[in-house]
């Protein structure tokens, strides 16, 4: 039996024990990295380069500003200026899904970031409003917590699977839901679109603190700390657990081309980054093995994907949700700029793409995000009509 000298060295075994774990990627999932907390700026990065240099001469001073807009709006500055250095450094573009901001500032204030096998989500704004002591600065912490008060739901390990848990909650959710709204609108105003979303995320919470437990007795109960409604690692228990950035691939020098393989130096560079702190690799390399996970990938590569002109026999099936538009660019970090682009898949991942965002005429979702891009559109709406 292996005897430690002091309590220390017990921690220190432990938290080195606990950077080696597996998820669907195959990939070490958990390091916590102290923050770097000296300020860091690139005012010829954040001035001169968040948009496609390469489209300089024919975009317009709206279309620019939209570009910078919408990718300053989906990663926080930090990550993005250090990924933008790892970038240059392995003269390879790294690939990222846009994510809100809110959920990431702490990370670079040194809150580790979600190990992808914790399946809890992390808060939105609804939380706030179905638990008191979720704050809004809290949003984009991990939760775990029961969204309504009534005791006749039991959550124990007498109930077996989720469908039996549903069996007893579904005959009672529209009248628990109704109780937990009216308590809600004691103290809030609620409109119906936002009722809406607060009814999705009052489901999925109840759905997940069953599938979890109450007492979170996971394989990961020696890992996890809960103070509920918030999840806590054990070897840093006074800070709470945030959402990580997610990789989508990585890509050639000019980001155009994803690596068909992944660069396994580079993911471990951004893994050990101070601000980026990657959890898991690029879901583009993600081989899955059920039909559960490839519903997974599916929707996320459909959120990010373009079909304009394209033979649909030619696309791989299982990155296809529908044949609409994706609405979410990836933020590709080139060596020389940041771009917003949308991702094209084939059959033969050898010939799928990374396609600027202005070389698809159609797709103006992304454009309505931000609010030059809104300029942008109604500009180009006044011009057709006066042509017509």
């Amino acid at each position: 039996m292996l005897r430690l000298k002091n309590f220390d060295l017990l921690q220190k075994k432990m938290f080195k024990d606990f950077l080696l774990r597996k998820n669907y990627f195959k990939d070490e999932v958990f390091a916590y990295n102290e923050a770097d907390l000296s300020p860091i700026y690139d005012r010829d990065l954040f001035l001169n380069r968040l948009y496609n240099l390469k489209k300089k001469n024919i975009l317009n001073p709206l279309q620019k500003d939209a570009e910078q807009e919408y990718i300053i709006n989906n990663m926080v500055k930090g990550a993005l200026l250090e990924a933008y250095y790892i970038a240059r450094q392995f003269r390879l573009s790294i690939v990222i899904r846009p994510t809100i901001c809110s959920a990431f500032w702490a990370n670079e204030v040194g809150h580790p970031t979600k190990p992808r096998e914790i399946k809890n989500k992390t808060c939105k704004y609804e939380d706030t409003l179905l638990n008191p002591k979720i704050l809004p600065l809290d949003i984009g912490a991990v939760v775990h917590y029961k969204p309504f008060a009534d005791e006749r739901i039991k959550f124990g390990f007498e109930i077996k699977s989720l469908a039996e848990f549903k069996k007893s909650f579904l005959p009672l959710k529209e009248e628990i839901w109704d109780n937990t709204l009216k308590k809600i609108k004691q103290k809030h105003f609620i409109d119906n679109q936002l009722a809406v979303k607060l009814k999705n995320t009052f489901e999925s919470r109840t759905y997940e603190f069953f599938e979890e437990d109450r007492e979170y007795k996971t394989k990961y109960k020696d890992i996890v700390l809960v103070k509920e409604p918030f999840l806590y690692l054990k070897i840093v228990p006074n800070k709470k657990i945030y959402g990580d950035h997610d990789l989508f691939c990585f890509a050639d020098y000019n980001g155009e081309k994803p690596l068909i393989t992944e660069n396994k130096n580079l993911y471990e560079r951004l893994r050990k980054s101070k601000r980026f702190q990657a959890q898991h690799g690029g879901i583009f390399y993600w081989e899955v093995k059920s039909d559960f996970e490839n519903g997974i990938k599916t929707k996320i590569m459909a959120a990010h994907t373009e079909f304009p002109n394209l033979d649909i026999q030619n696309v791989s099936t299982q990155n296809i949700q529908n044949k609409t538009a994706g609405t979410e660019p990836l933020i590709v970090i080139t060596p020389e700029y940041i771009k917003a682009a949308f991702f094209q898949d084939h059959v033969d991942r050898r010939q799928a793409k990374l396609v600027s965002v202005w070389d698809i005429k159609n797709n103006s979702a992304w454009l309505k995000t931000t609010w030059s891009g809104e300029r942008y559109l109604l500009m180009k709406a006044d011009y057709n009509n006066n042509l017509a």
